[in-house]
């Protein structure tokens, strides 16, 4: 489902608005009672219950930054994997420099494929996982340590960690800005009520009217964040 903003002014706009209209009208609450009973009983509650939805649900920007962040952990992950590999490919060719059947057991030739795609590297280091630890010894009697070897089975296994949290968190923003969205939507459409209603109740009162006249803007603030799919 696709979910676009019904407005073409800023959120932080419809907002300020918003918090004008909720104390505003608890003054003006009687005018309104006399015009449309239903609104005016369910008018406060139902703009206060959108602004805690709309807060809930977070920022377009904070979420952006959440995914930013675990996104940089994904690609430190991805560097570290590369830096294990390489330990291990350095005495693996010491070792075994004229023994190519070998060397070709821990996939030196396949690595320039896979090490800038993250779900190609934990599959590449999983599968040579336990050629790694086979020749562990091998490994260890030209130089390479112990910890060396493990960091090799940690740093894919943080990879694949890291890369579903960056799918997770990928599947949240979509849902979490498409509530926000929703919400934000749902609060235009009570302050186009409102708006409307007001133009009738106050067609005389140019002041009352301003306060709950909807804020218009020449241009659309859409962009990719206005739309979740």
């Amino acid at each position: 489902m696709t979910y676009i903003r019904k407005y073409s002014i800023p959120d932080a706009k419809l907002l300020e608005h918003t918090e004008i209209v909720v104390t505003e009208f608890e003054n003006d609450k009687a005018d309104f009672e006399m015009f449309d009973t239903s609104l005016a009983s369910d008018a406060t509650a139902t703009l206060t219950k959108y602004l805690t939805d709309i807060d809930e649900s977070g920022t377009d920007k904070v979420l952006i930054n959440e995914q930013a962040e675990i996104t940089k952990l994904t690609i430190d992950a991805l560097n570290r994997c590369n830096v294990c590999t390489k330990t291990i490919f350095y005495f693996v060719k010491k070792r075994f420099k004229n023994d190519a059947e070998i060397r070709n057991q821990f996939g030196m030739n396949d690595i320039a494929k896979v090490k800038n795609k993250q779900n190609e590297m934990i599959q590449f280091m999983k599968s040579h996982d336990s050629v790694v630890h086979e020749y562990a010894e091998e490994l260890k009697s030209v130089g390479c340590k112990q910890e060396q070897i493990d960091a090799y089975t940690t740093s894919w296994k943080d990879l694949e960690t890291r890369n579903v949290e960056q799918e997770l968190k990928k599947i949240s923003r979509s849902t979490m800005t498409a509530k926000r969205i929703e919400s934000l939507n749902n609060l235009y459409d009570m302050l186009r009520l409102i708006s409307d209603a007001a133009k009738i109740i106050y067609s005389d009162d140019e002041i009352k009217l301003r306060k709950y006249s909807l804020p218009t803007s020449k241009s659309s603030t859409d962009s990719p964040e206005d739309m979740v799919d």
